[in-house]
């Protein structure tokens, strides 16, 4: 298949017109500045525009699953012309997104964390302007409600998701029973029970509420599903009560329910490098 080549012309300005000054009586040059056509990286240029990681575009790649010009494509490395190569995605043409954008979103109860729910219920995505083209970077259980990150930026969302780069989550919990101290020293310390197994995690602020219950906060490591519940549960306290606060050094502040607003850069900036 046959790519577009980087190339330049002369490193050397090449004189377009030439007038006089009337000053110093010698000639006045317009140069044409040299021309250069960027190459990027298929891989690069797939996580630029959409919701997957170069890493999981070179998958996609290798897979078979992604056209350029229409002529299939295997080859990790091949370099693209963003403004006239056409890259596709099972066979779905790549739209060239504009602007990164990066959300952080205060879920409520009951919403889906997903892009499209095939029971109809109400997603994140209701509560975004559909111009911003943004996606989930994971996920929050239906019943959980708080801090969610959404974004357009590939490389973004896979380093804040992926195991390999750890980030920490701080959760507010209320559950019922009075909890005892030497379940909460041995969740500090992690579990390893049959079905849920955890690095030790940090608990703070615990409060016992009327009624027999008891309120705390949990920093967790780890992103498996439904684990908090589960791992209270596992003690014999069930969750009734779920708000993610903090996701690494992003903390959702007084952002109301069903409400966005964008990142900072420093903001971003910090989730990346902390």
């Amino acid at each position: 298949m046959k790519l577009a080549k980087t190339f330049s012309l002369s490193k050397k300005p090449i004189p377009a017109s030439s007038t006089i000054n009337p000053l110093t009586k010698l000639p006045i040059t317009n140069y044409q500045l040299p021309i250069t056509i960027s190459l990027v990286r298929l891989n690069k240029h797939i996580a630029a525009h959409s919701a997957f990681s170069r890493r999981q575009a070179d998958q996609l790649i290798v897979d078979g699953k992604i056209t350029i010009n229409g002529q299939p494509i295997k080859e990790l490395g091949v370099k693209v012309d963003p403004e006239k190569d056409q890259v596709s995605i099972n066979n779905q043409p790549l739209k060239i997104i504009s602007q990164k954008y990066y959300l952080a979103f205060n879920k409520p109860a009951g919403i889906i964390s997903t892009c499209f729910d095939p029971q109809k219920r109400k997603t994140v995505l209701d509560f975004i302007p559909r111009e911003l083209n943004v996606y989930p970077v994971g996920r929050l259980d239906q019943d959980t409600e708080g801090l969610i990150l959404l974004t357009n930026d590939g490389d973004f969302a896979f380093k804040l998701s992926h195991p390999k780069f750890i980030k920490e989550k701080e959760y507010q919990v209320m559950m019922k029973g009075k909890i005892k101290p030497e379940v909460v020293s041995q969740i500090k310390k992690g579990v390893d029970l049959p079905d849920l197994k955890t690095t030790p995690a940090l608990i703070t602020n615990i409060k016992v509420q009327p009624q027999q219950k008891t309120f705390l906060h949990i920093t967790i490591h780890e992103g498996q599903k439904r684990q908090i519940r589960k791992l209270f549960f596992a003690f014999g306290y069930p969750v009734v009560y779920l708000k993610r606060i903090r996701i690494g050094t992003l903390s959702l502040g007084d952002l109301e329910k069903g409400t966005y607003r964008h990142l900072t850069p420093a903001e971003i900036n910090s989730l990346l490098n902390s």
